[in-house]
């Protein structure tokens, strides 16, 4: 997962809802149906995921990000050998040495628009965090959040710990926080994490064209999300299937898509069944 890294949206006051809209009508005269869309019968708004609980998997540890971290981060993150990972992110990085991580780092943790921020470890070395995994955007009338900052170094790509650390940000964000929505937004350009976030079950929505400047250069953003019902129906099965069909050393016996759509087949036949 080379150039996994995603960056958090840039803060802004919210303005007024002045939206472009062409009025609409129907000759449909159900009771149920309305041209904006069907009412919902939860109106519960999710809540903020937690700064302070960590999150514990059988290969993986998401300790709430602490400035103590910042040097083991560094280490995997910073530096002019790990150059690649900040390409797409944002204003921020590289960075060549610690005293600058540590005060980005810093200003992460103060951020309002950061809603939580976990170092990724592995059970093995607690004290030595491999990468970062947060939320940004929470909106809780929406029950709506998306994932990021996300950075993953070297060690920790492609291993099973990188994709129970999703796993796990993804449950508490549907069957923790209520949640309806959660989204992964990535540079266009970023085709590892485009398939990486796919390959977690994020479905493609769309390119922003030309939405941003980073670094100089145009950036196109490429818009994934993942609902509850998608999770329920087949997401979350599918990772628990795959997480424990790992052998000890970490091997899958199936791919995580296969037993994605074995969870899905299963639950369809369950719910035919009641």
């Amino acid at each position: 997962m080379k150039h996994l890294a995603k960056h958090p949206p840039r803060a802004h006051a919210t303005p007024p809802v002045i939206m472009a809209e062409i009025s609409l009508s129907s000759t449909n005269d159900h009771p149920s149906y309305h041209p904006l869309g069907p009412r919902l019968a939860n109106l519960t708004p999710a809540t903020v995921p937690s700064r302070i609980t960590p999150l514990t998997g059988k290969h993986v540890l998401l300790l709430p990000t602490q400035l103590s971290h910042a040097a083991s981060l560094f280490t995997h993150l910073g530096s002019t050998s790990n150059e690649s990972l900040w390409a797409c992110m944002g204003p921020w990085g590289p960075f060549d040495d610690l005293l600058t991580f540590t005060a980005l780092l810093e200003s992460w943790l103060s951020s309002t628009s950061i809603a939580a921020l976990y170092s990724i470890a592995l059970p093995s070395a607690p004290d030595a965090p491999l990468g970062l995994v947060g939320y940004v955007a929470f909106r809780d009338v929406a029950r709506a959040v998306e994932l990021g900052p996300v950075i993953y170094g070297a060690a920790l790509q492609r291993t099973p710990a990188a994709s129970e650390a999703v796993y796990l940000v993804l449950k508490r964000a549907f069957d923790e926080c209520g949640c309806r929505r959660v989204a992964w937004e990535c540079n266009a350009r970023n085709a590892a994490s485009r398939r990486a976030a796919e390959r977690w079950g994020f479905q493609f929505e769309g390119i922003w064209r030309q939405s941003d400047v980073v670094k100089g250069r145009n950036r196109d953003t490429c818009w994934l999300s993942m609902l509850d019902g998608e999770w329920e129906e087949g997401v979350k099965g599918g990772f628990e299937r795959w997480l424990g069909g790992l052998d000890e050393n970490g091997n899958q016996r199936e791919t995580l898509e296969d037993a994605r759509k074995i969870a899905l087949e299963e639950g369809k036949t369950n719910a035919g069944e009641n």
